[in-house]
């Protein structure tokens, strides 16, 4: 149980590392309101 915990833990600050400047180049490119929406995706993945 604690490797799974601890997976998770890094998943989620590589996430946090990697995320938000895709996110503002999306938002560079169309526009920030597309750039809010990109995580919409990963979101429903996460959900399934």
């Amino acid at each position: 149980m604690a490797k799974m915990n601890t997976s998770v833990i890094v998943k989620a600050i590589v996430g946090g590392a990697v995320f938000p400047p895709f996110m503002g180049h999306i938002s560079d490119l169309w526009s920030m309101s597309v750039g809010v929406l990109t995580p919409v995706p990963l979101f429903i993945f996460i959900l399934n």
